[in-house]
């Protein structure tokens, strides 16, 4: 399981099945009890390529069956429109849980929820505990 930082960002530990994008500074994306866990790279601006490479390490990880994710967005600089759009086509997801710590990440968020609307539920979150309470509903692909 990723353990959340005092900030509520997410760190891997040994036994988290954890697989690194593709490209280098993507961030990681996890799996551990049922939930797939993204954790966006802090310093960078969000491009629809480093979403992408993301998005398909999830969907392999989601196995064909949809599940909730969460995707922790504390401290990325900017996200373009495109990487906002493919949290809301994300075929792979049941629920989707954004995460952040700071007034900024809170604005990203919202311009994350403002997006093409998704056929799941979208909600913001400033603390990782309670995004995984939330999620915990999804597990099951309802």
């Amino acid at each position: 399981m990723a353990s959340v930082t005092p900030s509520g960002s997410l760190e891997p530990d040994n036994t988290d099945p954890v697989r690194q994008s593709p490209d280098e500074g993507t961030g990681f994306v996890s799996d551990a009890e049922g939930i797939t866990r993204v954790a966006l790279p802090a310093g960078k601006h969000i491009s629809s390529a480093l979403a992408q490479s993301a998005a398909q390490v999830a969907a392999q990880l989601a196995a064909g069956k949809p599940r909730p994710v969460m995707v922790d967005i504390t401290g990325i600089l900017s996200i373009d429109r495109e990487a906002r759009n493919l949290i809301g086509r994300a075929t792979s997801a049941s629920a989707v849980a954004i995460v952040g710590s700071s007034p900024v990440d809170r604005v990203v968020g919202n311009f994350i929820l403002g997006a093409e609307p998704p056929d799941f539920p979208v909600q913001f979150f400033s603390a990782a505990a309670e995004a995984l309470l939330w999620l915990d509903r999804y597990r099951d692909g309802t």
